[in-house]
């Protein structure tokens, strides 16, 4: 079998020279026995990783055959993600470099390869340009074009993805669809680290020396960034120059693929001394969406105009930062706003003391009543150090808690915290996984921002201990400590206390007040009764953990049952006025009942 591309111009070997040169040392062939240097476990010659720990023990070797691909199409995306590219390789398999196709999400065997959506409306429309051919009334020039369309999406056998891929794309986190060919797969493994920022043999220098490691989640992420400059209008035409595409605005939600926004900050208008007047103007500087590396380019290039042309920002300047929680749900979006929380103390000797008493980025824990209102019922504002309503509308998440500045890095570094964080939220990460008073170095180690990672994770954790260390020095917070029995309790009360509201209504984690029920209890526990059973006498009715009993307010000697089934999720009552109406102020008071308890259980936990 021939690999036919390099490692990132590190030459490899054929996979077949690999098996002489091994059946070579070895003699008769058989695997030689070791022992995995870093858990002791045993190993072969032939593991390209530990069985046991998953350290990488070894890479394959080199070989001569340059990488190729040929530009077929350049995409624009429907999501405003900016452009994708479609290539031919050399083994004749398409290949498109959408997120989708390099994290295998939704890809699906077409013309026996792996495809991304991109890929099988190309090839959909070779197929229609076939039958296209067919047409008697085709000139010669339209003919050959035709043809040129059909030959550069030709199939021809493929080879399969060698054992080192597939330990990389372990490595990676992707699990390869089963159709993917070996030239798909460099390409996959060389695009990914490149939009992580990470050469081929750093990542490879990582994995070998810990089974444990950290990379750059590439969600998409945007940044705002206020200050002053002298001239917005430079600003513009130096950005066109080098070739941003770049539109001047005044403050705007508009969206568009690599589009940036040179705008004006009412915010920071307001708050310019004489100086600043005289010679700057306010500015927001708004990016498209972001990836990786590619994204902290970008941002280098725009601030590095932002410099050259002149300008500063003050103490009413911030800089937003925006990450994609597009795979959030509702209860993820919970706990990230309680591991914010939690972690504030170490966030406020992150950011300069101008954002500390901020009205436009408030800390979560100058008031608990906040954190319990956003995860009941309505989030208060936008304007919090984690600002949540961005959700309900674009799927992001907006960190507003930084100062302005126009230092690239900086901002770069924020924007790795920020990912990070997002992260690890969705792999699990919860409150109570912190001590009681996490310190820098315990929040950096619970986001991934460890010294075994790609350089920018660790360029990221350098910077942010020693901002910690200047800001913390000799100096006291005068945040809360984050109190989780008080949000219990706050939870707790405000759930039973819509028992009797006439208003009866679910929470959503998204901030809004839902009076849809998803099934049967709640149905009938949104309807309003002349006459509901007090909640604290409820208990009492409870004959065994499906069924209540319940006396007749008309006749002291007639009872009724109440009976829930925990599978189907009904309830039932045995009085007239359910086989009448299907439902009954019984059945309304114990759906509400049984509806108040299960929330209440779970708030116990604040486990989301």
């Amino acid at each position: 079998m021939v690999m036919s591309a390099n490692i990132f111009n590190h030459d490899v070997l054929e996979e077949f020279e690999v098996e002489a040169l091994l059946n070579e040392l070895g003699g008769n062939g058989n695997q030689a026995q070791a022992i995995c240097p870093h858990c002791g476990a045993d190993i072969t010659d032939a593991d390209y990783e530990c069985p046991s720990c998953g350290v990488v023990l070894k890479v394959a070797p080199k070989r001569k055959t340059a990488a190729t691909r040929e530009l077929l199409q350049v995409i624009e995306s429907e999501n405003m993600n900016g452009d994708y590219h479609m290539y031919r390789l050399p083994d004749g398999t398409l290949y498109c470099d959408c997120f989708s196709f390099l994290f295998q999400k939704g890809v699906k065997e077409e013309c026996k390869q792996a495809t991304c959506k991109h890929i099988r409306k190309f090839i959909e429309s070779r197929n229609i340009a076939i039958q296209t051919l067919q047409d008697e009334n085709l000139t010669q020039e339209q003919r050959q074009r035709i043809q040129q369309q059909i030959q550069s999406a030709n199939f021809p056998a493929t080879q399969p993805l060698t054992d080192w891929q597939k330990v990389l794309f372990k490595k990676l986190g992707i699990v390869p669809h089963k159709k993917l060919s070996r030239e798909q797969g460099y390409w996959i493994i060389r695009d990914l680290l490149s939009k992580m920022g990470v050469e081929y043999y750093q990542f490879v220098k990582i994995v070998r020396e810990n089974p444990t490691y950290e990379l750059l989640p590439l969600y998409s992420y945007g940044v705002e960034l206020e200050g002053l400059i002298r001239s917005r209008d430079e600003m513009y035409e130096k950005m066109r120059e080098i070739g941003f595409k770049v539109k001047q605005t005044g403050y705007s939600h508009e969206m568009g693929n690599k589009l940036w926004k040179i705008g004006d900050d009412g915010s920071v208008r307001r708050s310019m001394n004489d100086e600043e007047s005289r010679n700057y103007r306010s500015m927001e500087l708004t990016s498209p969406k972001l990836f990786g590396d590619d994204g902290f380019k970008e941002i280098k290039k725009a601030i590095k105009i932002w410099n050259e042309i002149g300008g500063k920002v003050n103490n009413s300047c911030g800089f937003h930062t925006h990450i994609n929680a597009w795979d959030y749900t509702k209860e993820e979006l919970k706990r990230l706003l309680l591991v914010w929380a939690k972690i504030e103390p170490v966030i406020y000797f992150l950011v300069s003391p101008s954002r500390r008493n901020n009205n436009f980025a408030q800390f979560w824990n100058r008031d608990t009543q906040n954190i319990v209102s956003a995860i009941l019922r309505d989030i208060p504002s936008r304007y919090f150090s984690l600002n949540l309503m961005p959700y309900q509308t674009y799927k992001t998440v907006e960190f507003r808690i930084h100062q302005g500045t126009m230092n690239a890095d900086k901002v770069i570094y924020w924007v790795v915290f920020c990912l990070k964080l997002v992260q690890k939220v969705k792999e699990g990460l919860k409150w109570y996984h912190f001590s009681d008073n996490p310190n820098i170095e315990e929040v950096l180690g619970k986001l991934g921002i460890t010294t075994n990672a790609i350089p920018i994770i660790k360029k990221t954790r350098e910077y942010l201990l020693e901002r910690y260390q200047y800001f913390s020095n000799g100096n006291s917070c005068d945040l809360r400590a984050f109190d989780p029995e008080s949000i219990r309790d706050e939870i707790r009360n405000d759930i039973i206390s819509r028992y009797s509201s006439r208003m009866f209504y679910f929470p959503s984690s998204q901030g809004d007040r839902s009076m849809r029920p998803r099934n049967h209890i709640e149905s009938i526990a949104v309807i309003n009764p002349r006459n509901l059973i007090p909640y604290s006498e409820i208990a009492s009715l409870r004959r065994d953990d499906n069924s209540f009993i319940i006396r007749s307010n008309s006749n002291s000697n007639r009872f009724y049952t109440v009976n829930y089934d925990p599978e189907q999720e009904t309830i039932t009552c045995d009085c007239r006025g359910f086989r009448q109406n299907r439902y009954c102020s019984h059945s309304i008071s114990i759906a509400r009942y049984l509806w108040i308890q299960k929330e209440v259980q779970k708030a116990e936990n604040l486990d989301f």
